[in-house]
């Protein structure tokens, strides 16, 4: 099963994620940036990661979380933010691809082939 790190600081959207995502990969969420960089550390199998621009605020304060991933981490970074500002900032500190947030599981179905 596929393991997909999701750093999104709004409960609504995790609760949501969760439950469409249940059963289909192991859901890591993280609601803050230390709890993003303690999963990631702690789960070297990641498959995919999910990355909010603003964790929690409402100013890009991820950057450097997606640079510090994109150093070991290989696989498919999407940067997610209802600002397309923000998503081209986070595609410029590592992230691959990028989508809005009610895109992620579509995103996620498509890069996963779940």
């Amino acid at each position: 099963m596929k393991t997909v790190l999701i750093v999104e600081d709004g409960v609504p959207w995790q609760t949501r994620w969760a439950r469409l995502l249940a059963d289909k990969v192991i859901l890591l969420q993280a609601y803050r940036i230390r709890d993003a960089r303690d999963l990631f550390a702690d789960n070297p199998y990641i498959d995919l990661i999910a990355l909010d621009a603003c964790v929690p605020g409402a100013k890009p304060n991820t950057l450097e979380l997606a640079a510090h991933f994109r150093q070991s981490f290989t696989g498919p970074m999407i940067a997610i933010s209802s600002e397309p500002d923000y998503r081209k900032q986070l595609l410029d500190a590592g992230c691959n691809h990028d989508c809005p947030k009610d895109g992620l599981m579509s995103k996620i179905d498509l890069l996963l082939r779940l």
